[in-house]
Formats: structure tokens, sequence, C-alpha cells
């Protein structure tokens, strides 16, 4: 006798949340569909291990002695140990507790105390992962994992790579929502413009092969480019000329998200070299604000400009709360870009949750424009 089964029921609100990010979300499993970057690649060196979160699962991240990164899953299959706290040998990793030891896709491949034939029923999850222009990427999805994307503008000559990363202790959605809301730059970073009036100027929001091109006329002026689900090409006074930033907004869990932010600009430019996270990192900066114990304008000759502006979002996306309520929210014609992502996200989410193909969204050059990609002194 077959036993029925019942297919999830799903609802609007499920196709509309795309915060919560946990294996069973919606959103959850469709962010397992792509590459995200978990650490950046200085970050783990050779022979290292560390615990890794990404999407709110912990994850085993390892790099073998001869350089390769592998991840697998958080604990051994024998008694539960965390594998991060073992040791590296060759490309393996080896439990701290028992000695059961690992290879990069996750077989046992050695059981000291017991009978050989065991190891050879043992495996545990392991996943594609790969170093790419100075971040570790890995996807954790189900089947075949696509192939990394890859964008050539970061291989133009003459052109170095600088990386800043930080944590924010509140949804990914917030931090994604503020990169397609060009006007808000002009406000929350008052401080660098200076000129408010420059926010009245038109924002236009476009789909694209990849997601979302916003552009902007007046200060900051320039084109950028949303990647779905969650990379952003930053055009405009973040871009000086020859510049380009990407930036992953990458959930760790419901609440908190690391922000990666990989510049390529021409050998000349000042801005050169990584920039570490301040310490104490801007977390704690942004709880001291909160708490009304400092001001924001008491970091702004303690932080290079980079991280200052960075404060300045981390501390008005925080202050949303967590998780923004957004059935309070009473969104303008400046907020097309928001309106047209949560768009994509619902249309995403309602074709996994009925089986329908899901979009393939491609980068191209073409969204790239580098004459485009300036800004306006004049404001005009």
């Amino acid at each position: 006798m077959s036993v029925p089964t019942t297919r999830h029921q799903y609802s609007e609100a499920d196709y509309s949340d795309f915060v919560h990010v946990g294996p069973e979300s919606l959103a959850g499993q469709y962010l397992r569909r792509f590459w995200h970057p978990i650490c950046m690649s200085r970050e783990i060196e050779p022979g290292h291990a560390r615990k890794v979160r990404l999407l709110g699962t912990d994850f085993t991240l390892y790099r073998g002695e001869g350089g390769v990164p592998h991840l697998v899953d958080l604990r051994c299959a024998h008694r539960g140990a965390q594998l991060w706290t073992g040791w590296v040998e060759g490309d393996c990793i080896r439990c701290m507790y028992h000695g059961w030891k690992y290879d990069g896709i996750g077989r046992c491949v050695d059981q000291p105390a017991e009978d050989p034939r065991l190891a050879q029923k043992i495996k545990i999850p392991g996943y594609p992962i790969e170093d790419y222009l100075g971040l570790v990427f890995a996807y954790v999805g189900p089947g075949e994992a696509p192939p990394l994307p890859r964008y050539s503008v970061f291989d133009r000559p003459g052109h170095k790579l600088r990386h800043v990363s930080f944590i924010g202790g509140y949804s990914y959605v917030q931090n994604l929502e503020n990169l397609v809301d060009p006007v808000h730059a002009v406000f929350t970073h008052r401080s660098f413009f200076d000129r408010t009036g420059a926010a009245m100027a038109p924002v236009k929001a476009e789909r694209s092969r990849w997601g979302i091109t916003i552009s902007r006329a007046g200060i900051g002026q320039g084109v950028s480019q949303l990647g779905m689900p969650n990379v952003f090409q930053i055009g405009g006074a973040l871009a000086t000329p020859g510049a380009l930033s990407t930036v992953w907004i990458v959930p760790i869990d419901d609440e908190t998200h690391r922000f990666y932010s990989v510049r390529s600009s021409p050998d000349h430019d000042a801005l050169g070299g990584d920039l570490d996270e301040p310490d104490p990192p801007l977390h704690v900066l942004n709880d001291s604000i909160m708490a009304g114990e400092t001001r924001l304008k008491d970091y702004e000759d303690k932080l290079s400009p980079i991280y200052f502006q960075l404060l300045q979002d981390i501390v008005i996306q925080s202050s949303q709360g967590i998780t923004a309520d957004r059935s309070r929210e009473r969104l303008g014609r400046s907020d097309k870009g928001i309106a047209l992502l949560r768009r994509l996200w619902r249309n995403e989410l309602q074709a996994l949750a009925e089986g329908r193909p899901l979009t393939a969204w491609e980068w191209t050059p073409e969204l790239t424009k580098m004459d485009d990609w300036h800004w306006d002194e004049a404001g005009e």
C-alpha cells in the first residue's frame, strides 16, 4: 500500500520572504543554488581549519598543506565532534576525538581503532569550493554545482585588487536593498557629498540579463548592476575613473550577514591594498552608537573614508531593526530599484515552489561599460 504524499502548500507570504535563509525556507533553498564567498582567501592559511557559517548552517573549512581549500560537514560521523578542531594532514582533516580522517570530498579514509572495511562505508557531505579574486567561494546546494561565475573585467592588465569586508548584525536584505537605493547615498553619506539637492535626480531601475540595471543622474552619476541574487557592481562616486567595485552580500543566518567588496583599480590608484576591518569591528562601534554611548561623528577622523562610509550604512540599516518591518513602509518613486528587486525575488521563489525553471541569470561584459562609470563633479 502506497503512502500518499502531500506537497507543501506555500502562500504569498512565503514568496515574498527572502529574509529567512535556513535550509527549509524558500529563500534558503534558492540561495543554495548559487556560489557564495565564505571568507577572504588570506583568512585561511595552508594547514589550518576553521568553522564557517553560511545560510544558517555550519561547515568545516580547511586549507590543505598544499594550499587547496576544502569544505566538508561540521561534524565527524563517529561521535559528532567538530572537525575543525582537528589536524590538517596533506589534503585531509583528522578528527581530534578518535582520529577518523576525511578527504576533501568527505570520504573517510582512516579509522585507527576500527576494522579498515568500516571506513569504506563512511562519508560526510563535501562541497565544491574555489579560490577566486582573493575570496573563497563555496557551493552548498543540490546536484552538480554550476560553474563559478567569472568576471573578465577583473582581468584587465595594469590593475590591482583591494578587499574590504565587515559583518553586519542584521538581515542581509537591508544591505542588499540599500545597494539598489542610490538616493540614500547623498543623505546617509552627506559628509562626502554635502549637496542634498542632487538626491532629487531621476532614478531608473530596469531588468537586465543579470538582474537590475540602476542608473542615476546628478552627483554620483553612473550606472550600477545588481546581479541576482546578491551581487552588486558599483558605479558612480564609489568607482573612480577606471575602477570597479564588486560586492557580495552573504547571509550568515537570518540575523547576520557579511559584506565582501573586491575593487579593481589602476596600479596608480592611491586607494590600493587590502583594508582590514577596524579594531574594534564596525558592528561593535555601531552598538556603541545605537546605545547612545558615542556618536557617528566621533569616528569620522578615526576610520578610513571607506570604513567610515560603511559605518554610516551600518548605522542606518541597523536602525531599521534586525529585520525591517516592511508593513510600515511607504515606498516612493525613488524606490524603483527596491520594488523591482522584491518582484524578481518573489517571482523566483514562486517558480521554485511550483517546480518551474528558474531564471538563468548571466553577467556579461556589456553590462560593465566603464565609460559610463564616472563621478560627475558638476552634479549635472
